[in-house]
């Protein structure tokens, strides 16, 4: 079969990646389409020392321009085989593209040099999706690394841990690398002979449940196991297992599972000698009286009929004084009416209580402690159950909601304080980006419109750190009655000017009635802006985006329509959370901080209005905003 020049033109013209060739003087003579769509520059006949120049070629770091004997091309023409050399372009419109550029000579069948050709390949999206993988992975490390539990990520198909943290040591003695190379047998061999076969097979039980896709069954439901597994000091302890899914492979399948392992030797033991209903009352009370925890049992009435020594020294009420209902006077009185119901309703039922609530201390003190007990099996009918002081660990849990409402308050703050300094930033740069205009500097004033773009981006991103600090507080800046405006008038002067952006999209309008709305507009405007912008960005293989509104007496509707990529099933619940974003491969590689469906959800409720959405994994999405055409009152 013969092909002609014409037809290797029209391959080469269609190839995805950019490729560019020289002649064997070094002068350029072919672009094909995807490179001049990289560069934003048509092919032009240059030799080699004026290439980088022309087409704004810079080493990866971005520290200046590449000098010609660096440039892919000339090292090919020069007869050295280039692979894989990154390379930074700046073009003098758009986004700076990152490539990997590969190449050689060009040599006839007598192999004599005709030129050189290069492909380049756009790996933008890879730097930027690894770059923001790798802050992810270092966050979650960090905060894995202080957790107490043992945590860890186990392959099923591999028989090896992926991710081990730091708490192996404080709980096992052994170290994560330890743990990472002896892989699933290592773990099996530190089980208890008693444990490991029913272990084993609960845990095929819950893979199997997984696996069948039970109804009942999700992938957030933890399958809990306690047992023993042997201490590198050659002792046993007790740990409990949560585990749950953390990832499938392509058919589905049970692949990757998360486990949080925590030691629990100190309760076993604790209810070990509790519960040793067979002993004699007496060594039963010197057992009791020793433990560190607060020992208590009630007869088949729910009436008291022993407490141990530790809850004397805790609470101040002797034996006696806590006999029958007498115990109750340790109980503030705020828990007490409530913590009384949840017990009888486990005792009527037979079932193991489990509750945190105060006591009041000798000293007048009242703190939070944790209450678990179990009905007894023997002869004697009751319960026992012990109370552990947990007020440090409530204290805790309370600073951490302080830090959380300290972190909104500091973006909030850091938001404020960067605002006044990025508009500073932005009135200069266009003045030089003006006067440098005015004086034919181009190559600064092209610089500094690139600048100003990039001064946009973080204008808007501050903006959402901020109305997302707002938002979170309840303090969001909206005036509902402040305009009456059309609403068709404003959603088509949005979506013209988003389509004079948009080189990729169609935006279809199918509008009814116009209807006149009362609120804030440029919030409105907000919400509509973020919908049309979620639209584009996630359907990078559709064209077409298709608005189309609808009313009755009460309310109109806006709803924004995408072919894309979809949301997953098990992430829509999550949607409207701030900082969330869908967990997927390919949803990754979109730039985003999670922040524009929490505040477009904020901006719609405070209209009193409502935001729901569609949605198919790899179908698209449509989402729906309602407002009210009254005035909120």
């Amino acid at each position: 079969m013969n092909f002609d020049s014409n037809f290797f033109q029209a391959v080469l013209q269609n190839v995805a990646d950019g490729i560019v060739a020289c002649d064997e003087n070094g002068i350029l003579i072919f672009f094909n389409s995807a490179l001049e769509q990289i560069h934003d520059k048509p092919l032009k006949p240059l030799r080699p020392d004026e290439w980088a120049q022309h087409y704004n070629l810079y080493y990866p770091d971005g520290s200046g321009l590449m000098k010609t004997e660096d440039v892919p091309l000339y090292r090919a023409w020069k007869g050295e085989k280039v692979e894989n050399i990154e390379m930074l372009i700046i073009p003098g419109e758009g986004e700076r593209k990152f490539v990997y550029a590969s190449g050689g000579q060009i040599k006839n069948a007598e192999g004599k040099v005709m030129g050189a050709v290069v492909n380049m390949h756009d790996i933008s999206e890879i730097n930027e999706a690894n770059k923001r993988l790798n802050e992810i992975r270092h966050f979650t490390e960090k905060i894995s690394d202080v957790t107490p539990g043992l945590i860890t990520v186990f392959n099923g198909v591999t028989g090896k841990y992926r991710y081990v943290n730091k708490a192996a040591s404080t709980i096992f003695g052994y170290t994560a690398r330890d743990i990472l190379t002896g892989g699933f047998e290592f773990v099996v061999s530190l089980i208890h002979p008693e444990d490991v076969s029913k272990i084993l097979e609960e845990n095929q039980k819950a893979i199997a449940v997984a696996n069948e896709k039970y109804p009942d069954y999700n992938d957030n439901d933890a399958v809990e196991f306690e047992y023993r597994m042997k201490h590198k000091n050659g002792e046993y302890i007790w740990v409990h297992t949560y585990g749950v899914v953390f990832g499938r492979d392509k058919n589905n399948s049970v692949e990757e599972i998360l486990n949080i392992t925590v030691d629990i030797t100190e309760r076993k033991n604790a209810e070990l000698r509790a519960l040793q209903s067979k002993i004699s009352e007496d060594y039963f009370r010197d057992l009791a009286d020793q433990s560190p925890f607060m020992v208590w049992k009630v007869d088949d009435k729910g009436l008291c009929t022993y407490v141990n020594k530790p809850w004397s020294d805790f609470t101040g009420l002797s034996f006696e004084e806590s006999l029958n209902l007498g115990w109750g006077k340790a109980f503030h009185p705020d828990d007490a009416e409530a913590e009384y119901e949840k017990f009888m309703s486990c005792f009527n039922q037979s079932k193991p209580y489990h509750s945190k609530f105060r006591l009041k201390t000798k000293d007048g003190e009242y703190r939070w402690v944790l209450a678990q007990s179990n009905p007894l099996q023997q002869k004697e009918k009751g319960y026992i159950g012990s109370l552990t002081d947990i007020t440090e660990q409530e204290a805790a849990q309370e600073a951490t909601k302080l830090l959380m409402q300290r972190k909104d308050e500091f973006i909030s703050m850091a938001s404020h304080e960067l605002k006044t300094p990025v508009t500073s930033l932005k009135a200069f740069t266009q003045i030089l980006q003006m006067t440098f205009e005015q004086e034919g500097h181009t190559v600064a004033s092209d610089m500094l419109i690139k600048m100003d773009k990039q001064i946009n981006k973080l204008t808007r991103l501050i903006t959402d750190l901020l109305d997302a600090s707002k938002a979170n507080a309840g303090q969001m800046e909206m005036q509902y009655d402040k305009d009456r405006f059309d609403f068709n008038e404003l959603l088509k002067e949005i979506s013209d000017e988003m389509q004079r952006t948009s080189q990729t999209h169609t935006i279809e309008l199918n509008l009814t009635d116009t209807k006149t709305v009362v609120g804030d507009k440029n919030r409105i405007g907000q919400v509509i802006t973020n919908l049309i912008s979620n639209a584009i960005k996630y359907s990078p293989d559709a064209d077409c985006i298709v608005i189309t509104t609808s009313h009755d007496n009460d309310k109109i509707k806006c709803c924004v329509q995408d072919f894309g990529i979809g949301i997953p099933e098990q992430e829509q619940p999550k949607l409207f959370t701030r900082f969330f974003r869908v967990t997927n491969d390919n949803v990754n590689t979109y730039p985003g901080l999670g922040l524009g469906l929490y505040i477009t959800n904020e901006i719609v409720k405070r209209h009193s209005g409502s935001i729901d959405f569609k949605s198919k994994e790899g179908k698209g999405s449509t989402f729906c905003f309602s407002l009210p055409l009254k005035s909120r009152q």
